[in-house]
């Protein structure tokens, strides 16, 4: 059996993780862009999660108030598409107006 140094140890476990995050980051991304449709999601960007909510900004309060009118029906299709949502370790959706980047996320 072969010594391996703790460094390397919580490197590779550190990077693990790291890998399992973006993955779950770009499934939640695929699934919000069925869920919201391409119009909307160009508007949108993910910003982060926090307390088992999805924060998103949205480009404009036009666009902010659309989609806080269909939340419910958002967060109903993201439960069908999205794991994160289905396993409960997300529950809510969460909308603030920011800058939104040129390329939809």
């Amino acid at each position: 059996m072969e010594a391996v140094s703790i460094k390397t140890v919580l490197q590779k476990v550190f990077h693990g993780l790291e890998g399992e995050r973006q993955q779950r980051e770009q499934a939640i991304i695929a699934a919000w862009g069925k869920a919201v449709g391409i119009k909307a999601a160009v508007h949108t960007t993910l910003l982060r999660v926090k307390n088992q909510t999805l924060v998103v900004g949205v480009d404009s309060s036009p666009w902010l108030y659309l989609l806080s009118f269909y939340k419910q029906r958002i967060l109903k299709k993201m439960k069908m598409l999205s794991a994160e949502f289905q396993k409960g370790k997300l529950n809510d959706i969460r909308f603030k107006t920011t800058r939104v980047g040129a390329e939809p996320r």
